[in-house]
């Protein structure tokens, strides 16, 4: 809002035509910006500024790459031990059929969603660690979908082999 003076005691805004006191006499018209002909922008940042927040952004990247590497194989670790615990119950007739085969549905549904994710940050697939991951969790989602057939048809021994090979995977990621 631009201001106009109006004598000692007060102001006067254009735009609503009343007059405010103030404390003190107003003795010029408040400045407009300056209008910026070329429309060009200048920012006044030091180079050695730009660089500390494009290091700091970099920094902040691989934190992060390294925060989802880590979330990842947590909920990789936990999903296996998941289907291994689903797995037992059915065999020693704990839960039934049913339960099992929806259960091990909704691991298998994670382990793709925890896949995809990995999956969508190229950077993790380079990084060996990463690599290792994808492969376990590949791997981990093989022998769920085995475990799930078994069960299906019935067969005891064979979700007892596969349920073998996924406790595997647990003590190679160790």
């Amino acid at each position: 809002m631009k201001l106009i003076e109006k004598g000692s005691g007060g102001f006067f805004p254009e735009a609503c035509g009343k007059t405010l006191p103030t404390p003190f006499p107003l003795e010029r018209v408040t400045p407009e910006p300056p209008v910026n002909k070329n429309k060009t922008v200048r920012i006044g940042v030091r180079p050695h500024w730009a660089l500390t927040a494009m290091v700091m952004v970099a920094t902040v990247g691989c934190a992060s790459r390294t925060r989802l590497m880590t979330e990842t194989a947590e909920r990789v670790e936990s999903l296996r031990s998941s289907a291994v615990g689903i797995g037992e119950a059915w065999l020693h007739g704990d839960v039934s059929g049913t339960y099992a085969k929806v259960a091990l549905e909704e691991t298998f549904r994670l382990l793709d969603k925890a896949l995809i994710e990995l999956h969508s940050v190229p950077p993790l697939l380079a990084d060996p660690r990463g690599a290792s991951l994808s492969i376990r969790a590949e791997t981990l989602c093989r022998g769920v979908a085995r475990l799930m057939a078994h069960m299906e048809a019935s067969d005891g021994a064979a979700a007892r082999q596969d349920l073998a090979a996924i406790a595997t995977l647990g003590e190679e990621a160790k």
